[in-house]
């Protein structure tokens, strides 16, 4: 596992630290959901930054169990207002605004 960088209460994960054999698949999406919740449960001001640049491949699933996660463990306001990503893809931010709403219930993404 990969130790966050951390910045003025911003912690950056990196989402292709948490694939197996730099394969991402559900089970990515979940330890890198689970790494989020440890982050944002020991440092309740902090917010997360989760890079996907180099993650490929994934389908909206991935971010539906990953914000799935979040959600159940710490509710709407930590999927919404302390989860944010650097993407350098359109279609990926897409499919991430996408199940970010659909997890929410609402257009919140």
């Amino acid at each position: 596992m990969m130790i966050p960088m951390s910045t003025d209460n911003q912690i950056t994960l990196s989402a292709m630290d948490y694939a197996s054999n730099g394969r991402p698949g559900l089970d990515t999406a979940a330890r890198l959901a689970d790494a989020v919740v440890d982050a944002l449960v020991t440092d309740a001001d902090a917010s997360v930054v989760v890079s996907v640049r180099d993650l490929r491949g994934v389908s909206s699933s991935f971010y539906n169990l990953f914000f799935q996660i979040i959600h159940d463990r710490l509710g709407p306001d930590a999927v919404r207002n302390r989860v944010s990503f650097d993407s350098d893809s359109t279609v990926q931010r897409s499919i991430i605004q996408r199940s970010r709403s659909a997890v929410l219930g609402d257009d919140a993404a």
